[in-house]
């Protein structure tokens, strides 16, 4: 399905336009943490980010109020586009899932470092940040602690307390929270109804399982995360039923997708979390949350759900390190700590 929107998205504006200012001001930063939840398009602000400082066109009007944007169809962009601008990096894991690596890193400093091939800016994002491992989070802060003239480095984040303390403190930090439920439904809808196959996909609904991240809300209208979601919901309510043990449950979900279900699990988690509040947001779930939400509620206290939270960022974790952990063994752990 060919893209619809264009980058910075409504609830991206205030953070555009202060760093339009910033850079109007000749005082823009050589690093940036673009820290949020998934779903939000902090990427995507990102790789625009960089065709917009690379940008032939917009370099000749900063001062222009309305210039700061990409042209889209300069050279620059182009190689932009096609992902081969010689001063444009994007560094992610070598595979789904895994640990970005210590030569990794080393590569990307050794880039920012050389001279810029067309005159201008060089450009690194790193996504997601969270997943660099020990020595790969290291070798960065040394590329941190001396930047080079008229270079930018974002780390894209969604666990931004998993990076290391000095590395967040040498960046600018940009939060991107989840969009009025109002300014994200007409978003989505609008999405939608530009694909026949989705179209009867309940747009809030999609919102609140993904807890207004619209562009997460999408690729579930978009794949069969709805229904895996779903499934998985359903799994969980006989697991606590007593119908299905911990055991047969993790054999059927680590050999799909590991990460996938702790992040629904994180979805289930913060609905607990507002309902053992009272502060549980009053909107149409599916039946099976419902149910869930109920057999869960009463026997967990904050302080129970709370460890379990973490016990799902440790999972991720592990998921994203270099030690290859038994998965079977992780997601029993996790539904068993359900269980207690």
């Amino acid at each position: 399905m060919t893209q619809t929107w264009r980058y910075p998205l409504p609830w991206q504006l205030g953070q555009w336009q202060q760093l339009q200012q910033r850079w109007q001001q000749q005082r823009f930063p050589h690093a940036l943490l673009l820290a949020g939840e998934h779903g939000l398009g902090q990427l995507g602000f990102a790789h625009t980010l960089a065709q917009t400082i690379l940008c032939q066109s917009v370099n000749k009007n900063t001062n222009a109020e309305q210039a700061w944007l990409a042209c889209g169809t300069c050279q620059a962009c182009q190689w932009v586009k096609a992902g081969s601008h010689s001063d444009y990096s994007l560094l992610q894991p070598e595979e789904t899932g895994k640990a970005i690596k210590v030569d990794q890193v080393r590569a990307c400093a050794t880039f920012l470092r050389q001279t810029s091939q067309q005159g201008g800016y060089r450009v690194v994002v790193i996504e997601p940040a969270e997943a660099m491992n020990r020595a790969a989070a290291n070798a960065l802060l040394k590329c941190l602690e001396e930047p080079g003239a008229a270079t930018l480095l974002m780390l894209v984040t969604y666990q931004p307390n998993s990076l290391i303390a000095t590395i967040r403190s040498r960046c600018q930090t940009l939060k991107f929270a989840a969009p009025r439920s109002d300014i994200a439904q007409e978003w989505l809808q609008a999405q939608l109804q530009h694909d026949e196959a989705v179209t009867a996909v309940d747009a809030k609904q999609l919102l609140n399982i993904t807890h207004h991240a619209p562009l997460a809300a999408l690729e579930f209208a978009r794949s069969d995360r709805l229904q895996a979601y779903q499934r998985l919901l359903d799994d969980l309510c006989e697991l606590l039923a007593g119908t299905m043990d911990a055991c047969t449950l993790a054999e059927k979900w680590h050999k799909d997708n590991l990460a996938f279900f702790i992040d629904c699990l994180q979805m289930c988690l913060i609905d607990l979390i507002r309902y053992t509040n009272a502060l549980f947001l009053q909107y149409n779930q599916p039946q099976a949350i419902q149910r869930l939400l109920q057999s869960l509620g009463p026997r967990h206290n904050v302080h129970t759900l709370f460890a379990l939270w973490q016990q799902l960022l440790d999972a991720k974790r592990l998921l994203n390190s270099a030690t290859n952990p038994n998965t079977q063994l992780l997601l029993e752990g996790l539904l068993i700590g359900l269980l207690k």
